[in-house]
C-alpha cells in the first residue's frame, strides 16, 4: 500500500502533476493500493486550505 499525501491526490486528480497523475492511474489499474482518510477530506475538500504552492505539489 502506498501512503500518499493529500496534495498528491489533488494534483493527480486535477492532472496538474504528471507524476501524481501516473501514481493515481496505477491505483486505478490495480497495480497499487492506497486509501483516503477523514483528515484528507477535511483538509482539502471541506476547508480548501492549500499546503503547498501550486508549482511544488510534493513539498
Amino acid at each position: 500500500m502506498k501512503i500518499l499525501d493529500t496534495d498528491l491526490w489533488v494534483f493527480g486528480s486535477l492532472r496538474t502533476s504528471e507524476q501524481a497523475a501516473e501514481l493515481l492511474a496505477a491505483i486505478d489499474r490495480g497495480e497499487a493500493t492506497s486509501a483516503i482518510n477523514a483528515y484528507m477530506v477535511q483538509r482539502r475538500w471541506l476547508q480548501g486550505a492549500p499546503r503547498f504552492p501550486r508549482d511544488r505539489p510534493f513539498g
